[in-house]
């Protein structure tokens, strides 16, 4: 592809060895989305475009831009990409296959891995997503030496195990709960020295399997197989000693985890059993039976895993985040694996109405607008009377800034709204929108101009951003600082 603009969708389909190479995301660019469907060894490669899709596919990305992609089945490789501005997540679904050296900012989610899905995640930078890495349903993430938009611990969700170095980009959005426990390690207390000291070869097994595949690019799990056998024992042994331990949930997490790579779920299965029939594991009881949930849409009994995920939800209503998960957990076997739309939209519209400040309610929302799930007209008033409790929200980022920053705002419902920008002495400088507007969430950027379009110099703003509901007429006004730095 030569430099220049192409206005118009891409679409390929059952194909074999097409490659879409461009002079550069920077000059050669497709105005539209790319489709490949049943097609294999394909490969784009130094081009921009918006979104790309594939069905089924065997493809290689590689040195391009584009706001999001949306990955089902087969196998894709994305190595030196760029992924910005995505409003729904990258979305990969019952695929395999490898994210490297790549760019992933400002998404709702930066990898969101469903349906038994597995990814190597390394050496990425994430920076300003909501959040960066979520796996469920039976997916898992192996994330290793990314930088993260905030703790990887608080970023990342769900099955993803996370080891190498990591930090964190600096520039921060909202402070999001925490799904994952992550390891806190106090030198002084025995037990979290003996847990340090397993999972170190634990994470020093995992780097030793990733150094054969790229070296040779493959690997027998065989010929590692006494070492998973030897790590299993070494965590059972600690759970045995510590079961109320920090780390004891953990371990068992670990310990899932290298059955799965063995192919051992039988001993899976047996294993879980063994914790669940003791009672001296009762204070980790929930998240023990949450790992069940997997095992069985692994081997395909989707509706015994909506009966553990029921278990589950049964034992931890004075947990919030866990009940929420498993709700959400169900939706996705409802909708991925039952094929039951309306089961997964009352999973999915139970959260919002129940928990409607949980920050989970963003993936049900999407989930319920992605395939336009349909439920009955007493339900989507609910969803209405949920979405409308959360109330309006809006936060700016970053904060301090140089040159711009992006103001976020959440609508309940229709509204009309006002975004102005004031210097210190009061005066307005621009008018960022004025506009009646449906529910959702929003971003508008101010570059740090005023009406003009003239740049104005450093020292502190404020921003007025106002909106009334038009079912009722209810007003909500909230003013901020902004300083501009340069």
């Amino acid at each position: 592809m030569s430099n220049t603009t192409y206005n118009g969708n891409v679409s390929i389909s059952n194909k074999y060895n097409i490659d879409i190479i461009g002079q550069g995301y920077n000059s050669s660019y497709i105005n539209g989305n790319v489709s490949i469907n049943n097609s294999d060894y394909c490969d784009l490669s130094y081009i921009k475009t918006k979104e790309i899709s594939t069905n089924n596919s065997w493809i290689s990305l590689y040195s391009l831009k584009a706001d999001r992609f949306s990955i089902y089945g087969d196998e894709v490789q994305i190595n030196y990409c760029r992924f910005s501005s995505g409003q729904a997540p990258n979305q990969i679904t019952n695929c395999d296959g490898t994210i490297g050296f790549s760019n992933i900012t400002d998404c709702m989610i930066g990898v969101y891995l469903v349906s038994n899905s597995a990814y190597n995640i390394g050496n990425n930078y994430f920076c300003q997503n909501e959040s960066d890495i979520y796996a469920f349903s039976g997916s898992v993430a192996y994330a290793k030496y990314n930088t993260y938009s905030y703790n990887p611990y608080q970023s990342c969700f769900g099955n993803v195990i996370i080891s190498g170095t990591t930090n964190t980009c600096g520039l921060y959005k909202l402070a999001k709960r925490n799904l994952f426990n992550g390891l806190q390690i106090d030198k002084g207390d025995l037990s979290k020295q003996e847990f340090s000291s397993v999972d170190q070869q634990y994470l020093d097994l995992l780097q030793d399997i990733n150094n054969e595949k790229v070296s040779i690019g493959t690997f027998s799990i065989k010929e590692y197989e006494n070492d998973y056998d030897a790590i299993i024992y070494l965590y059972k042994d600690f759970l045995a000693k510590y079961p109320k331990a920090e780390e004891a949930s953990t371990a068992v997490f670990r310990t899932v985890h290298c059955y799965q790579q063995k192919d051992d779920y039988k001993g899976y299965y047996d294993f879980i059993q063994s914790l669940l029939t003791d009672k001296k594991y009762d204070i980790i009881k929930p998240n023990v039976e949450r790992h069940l949930v997997n095992n069985f849409i692994h081997m395909k009994e989707y509706n015994e895993a909506v009966e553990s995920a029921d278990k589950v939800i049964s034992y931890s209503k004075n947990d919030e985040n866990l009940y929420c998960e498993l709700l959400y957990e169900k939706g996705l076997i409802y909708k991925y694996q039952l094929k039951n739309k309306d089961k997964a939209g009352e999973m999915f519209l139970k959260i919002l109405k129940e928990y409607p400040n949980n920050k989970i309610i963003n993936y049900a929302e999407f989930e319920l607008n992605k395939f336009d799930i349909k439920v009955g007209k007493e339900s989507q008033n609910e969803r209405k009377l949920a979405r409308a409790s959360i109330g309006f929200t809006c936060e700016s980022y970053p904060n301090p800034f140089n040159p711009s920053t992006t103001i976020s705002y959440f609508l309940p419902s229709e509204s009309n709204v006002k975004l102005i920008i004031y210097d210190i002495m009061g005066r307005r400088i621009n008018s960022l929108i004025t506009d009646t507007q449906i529910g959702g969430r929003y971003k508008i950027v101010w570059d740090g101009t005023n009406y003009n379009g003239v740049k104005v110099s450093s020292g502190i703003y404020i921003y007025r951003f106002e909106a009334m509901l038009l079912s009722n007429n209810k007003p909500f006004v909230k003013s901020a600082k902004l300083m501009l730095v340069k």
